[in-house]
C-alpha cells in the first residue's frame, strides 16, 4: 500500500503499511536514499503521482479517520506543502490518473467502514481547485486508473462480495463515461496500473473473497480495446504493489504477497526480452 510517483530519474515512494516513510530510488544507479519523513503522518492506502515536476500524495488513512488532502512535493527544495483537501469525503483506496495538469480521483472507501463510493473529482495544480466531476457507474475501492492522451481508463476493484473485472473510459475533455472490453483476467482488488506507449499495463490485486493474490500481467490497447496477456510476474502474487514508469521502462514491486508478507523487492520489466528482472530491494 505505498505510493509513488517519478519526478527526472528518480522514483519516489512514499507511505504504506502504517508509516511516514519516504524514499528516493536513482533509477540509473539502483540505489535507495530514505528521505525526511512524510510530513502528513502515517497513512495508509494513499495515492501518489507526478505533474509537471512535482510530486503529490493524496488521501489515505491517518489512523483515525480517512482524508482527501493534497501534499506537494517539491525536489528541488525537498519540500512538502499541503494543498487544498478535495471537498468530498475523505477515502481510502480511490482510483486516480493524471490528465496533463490534473488528476482524476474518484471512488475508494469512506473510513474502512465499508461504505463505498462512486464519485469523481478533478483536481487542477495550477490553481489548486477542485470540481465534481460525472459520477462513476458504481460504488466501489481500490480499483485502478491509467492515462492514454486525454482519457482514462479505469476498472476492477471490489465492493462487498462483488470483485469487479469491468473496464471503462473516461474522457476528460468531455467529461463522459464509455463501457470498453472488460478485463479478462479474474476480478480483482489493489492491483495496479500503469500506461506506457499508449497502452496500459495492469498487475497484481487479490480477490478478497478467496483471498488468491494475482502473480498476472497485462496489456491493454485503447485502439482495438483488447487484453494481451504477458509473461507472469516472477516472485510470487502481489495485494497492492507500487508500480512506475521511467523512459518506456516499467517497474514493480513492494507489496503483499501470497503468504500475507510485505515486500521490499523492485523488478524490472524488461521488453526487449519479454521477461521481469529483479534489480533491488527497498532498505
Amino acid at each position: 500500500h505505498a505510493c509513488s510517483f517519478v519526478l527526472g530519474d528518480s522514483a519516489y515512494i512514499a507511505t504504506g503499511d502504517n508509516t511516514d516513510d519516504f524514499f528516493r530510488y536513482d533509477i540509473h544507479n539502483d540505489s535507495w536514499v530514505q528521505l525526511a519523513a512524510f510530513p502528513g503522518g502515517n497513512r495508509n492506502y494513499a495515492i501518489g503521482f507526478a505533474v509537471n515536476g512535482k510530486g503529490y500524495v493524496s488521501c489515505g488513512y491517518n489512523g483515525s479517520s480517512a482524508n482527501m488532502e493534497m501534499w506537494e512535493y517539491d525536489p528541488a527544495l525537498d519540500s512538502w506543502i499541503q494543498k487544498t483537501s478535495g471537498p468530498a469525503i475523505g477515502r481510502i483506496h480511490p482510483a486516480f490518473s493524471v490528465v496533463g495538469d490534473r488528476v482524476y480521483i474518484g471512488q475508494g472507501q469512506q473510513n474502512g467502514n465499508f461504505v463505498d463510493l462512486d464519485d469523481w473529482y478533478e483536481y487542477n495544480t495550477t490553481t489548486d481547485s477542485w470540481i465534481q466531476k460525472t459520477n462513476f457507474m458504481s460504488a466501489r475501492h481500490h480499483g485502478v486508473g491509467a492515462t492514454v492522451g486525454n482519457t482514462v481508463y479505469v476498472g476492477t476493484g471490489h465492493h462487498l462480495s462483488n470483485m469487479y473485472d469491468d473496464w471503462y473510459a473516461y474522457d476528460a475533455t468531455v467529461d463522459s463515461w464509455q463501457t470498453m472490453t472488460s478485463f479478462p483476467g479474474d476480478g480483482r482488488s489493489a492491483p495496479n496500473a500503469v500506461a506506457r506507449n499508449g497502452k496500459v499495463y495492469l498487475f497484481g490485486g487479490e480477490d478478497e473473497i478467496n483471498f488468491a493474490r494475482f502473480d498476472d500481467f497485462w496489456e491493454y490497447d485503447p485502439v482495438t480495446d483488447a487484453w494481451a496477456s504477458l509473461p507472469l510476474f516472477p516472485a510470487d502474487g502481489r495485494w497492492a504493489p507500487f508500480m512506475f514508469v521511467h523512459n518506456d521502462t516499467i517497474y514493480a514491486g513492494a507489496g503483499q504477497d501470497e503468504q500475507m508478507v510485505n515486500r521490499n523487492d523492485l523488478w524490472r520489466y524488461d521488453f526487449s526480452t519479454i521477461g521481469l528482472n529483479e534489480i533491488d530491494a527497498v532498505s
